[in-house]
């Protein structure tokens, strides 16, 4: 959430410059966008950040493993919706072609940049939390035993 936050900061304050201190039709578009899908980022990463201070950090195995497949499970969607984005975005600049040129080209060309950003970051903390999993998750429960006469745990020296 750190990353988005920041992110949505910079691209903000970007946009606002450049909604300021251009005439460009397709620039003061691109700088618009990017301002309002930010804000939206934005109003999301900072709830999510506190949440997550919050949260509760000591978790029975079960409910750990569970929060692991929840995680993964929704950056694996959200990679999806960037993909959604990032097809919207193309959607918009081949209509700017023939409608609304600076709005859709603009719109278009904002809409791929934020799409591919989440989609990195989005790719990236699946791919964290994915080897976190195999590393230290699975890696635990290789060791555990459970047979007839109760549950076990093997360590090798």
């Amino acid at each position: 959430m750190v990353t988005l936050g920041t992110w949505s900061i910079a691209n903000i304050a970007w946009g606002t410059t450049g909604v300021l201190s251009t005439n460009d039709g397709v620039a003061k578009e691109f700088h618009t966008m990017n301002i309002l899908w930010n804000s939206i980022n934005l109003a999301i990463a900072v709830p999510a950040y506190f949440g997550a201070k919050k949260g509760k950090y000591e978790l029975p195995f079960r409910q750990t493993y569970k929060e692991q497949q929840k995680a993964e499970k929704s950056f694996l969607i959200n990679s999806g919706l960037d993909l959604v984005y990032i097809t919207g975005g193309l959607y918009l600049t081949e209509r700017s072609k023939t409608i609304n040129h600076d709005r859709n080209l603009g719109f278009g060309q904002s809409l791929m940049l934020q799409g591919g950003f989440l989609l990195l970051l989005d790719a990236t903390l699946y791919t964290v939390n994915v080897r976190h999993a195999n590393k230290k998750l699975n890696g635990f429960l290789d060791k555990v035993i459970i047979g007839s006469n109760g549950v076990g745990y093997i360590h090798r020296f």
